[in-house]
């Protein structure tokens, strides 16, 4: 099987023109393997693979679900959670120091360290969880709930993104904030964002200590000519597929919605089975 696929690796280099298997066969004298050259041709599965975000669509689904989360105060866990969701208290303390700045640069005279960033957070939920109910937050506690989240996404994702060994945790940095809903919960949130959530560029602006952030709102399109392409490559017996490190959950929500038009089955996304 090994020598099949290497053989098959290699024969595009043997072939010129346009009709690379004709030529290739052509070139062969032996009957025999032509035989079974021909055989394993006509068994060969045709696909086109495509990766989702900024290529079928013009941008990732991840930002404005997060966004959508912190201004809707749409989370399923509560104070207890926010050292595993927000402070990643599962993951290794090796993958930890590898993977998290202690502390980010956020001016040339503000620093902010990663623990008060968690601490600051657990203790606004802490507060509305236990006296309130987050129906009693008021926009100045959002506002600075907001703050702190946009924050704490900024300076985990500035080290994780220059180590391949944090590649996952990168990819899954904004899924976290899904942690306690269930998969119906999660596969509604993320189709209502993507139905409801404005196209034209925009962000949800928050404001803590005369500092701003941004947290980006507009949900995804699909580019028209890519959908065309997907539905001509499958008119030839092109099989689309794509891979992609958001998760499948967004991945499928995408392309329901959107119309694109790929079975579920070949859309192959990165799976969080962990916190």
């Amino acid at each position: 099987m090994t020598i099949k696929y290497l053989l098959l690796a290699i024969s595009p280099l043997l072939c010129g023109g346009t009709d690379t298997t004709a030529n290739f066969l052509k070139s062969i004298g032996d009957e025999e393997s032509k035989d079974f050259y021909t055989n394993v041709f006509d068994e060969i599965r045709k696909c086109g693979v495509f990766d989702m975000d900024g290529t079928i669509i013009n941008n990732a689904l991840l930002s404005p679900v997060l966004a959508y989360q912190v201004r809707k105060m749409n989370f399923a866990f509560s104070w207890e959670h926010v050292d595993l969701v927000f402070g990643f208290k599962s993951v290794s303390e090796d993958d930890r120091n590898a993977c998290i700045a202690q502390e980010y640069t956020l001016t040339d005279s503000v620093k902010v360290k990663f623990e008060d960033l968690v601490k600051g957070i657990k203790d606004i939920l802490f507060k509305y969880d236990a006296a309130h109910g987050r129906d009693s937050l008021d926009q100045k506690v959002i506002e600075k709930l907001g703050a702190l989240i946009a924050v704490w996404s900024c300076v985990t994702y500035s080290k994780m993104k220059d180590n391949n060994n944090c590649n996952y945790l990168a990819s899954t940095l904004k899924y976290r904030l899904l942690y306690k809903m269930s998969l119906e919960e999660r596969k509604n949130l993320i189709k209502y964002v993507l139905a409801h959530e404005p196209k034209a560029a925009g962000s949800d602006k928050y404001d803590d200590k005369g500092i701003k952030f941004r947290l980006r709102n507009h949900s995804p399109s699909a580019y028209p000519q890519q959908l065309a392409f997907i539905k001509k490559l499958k008119h030839v017996q092109v099989t689309p597929i794509v891979i992609s490190a958001s998760p499948k959950l967004y991945l499928e929500a995408l392309n329901e919605v959107l119309g694109i038009g790929i079975d579920s089955k070949n859309l192959h996304g990165s799976y969080p089975n962990a916190h």
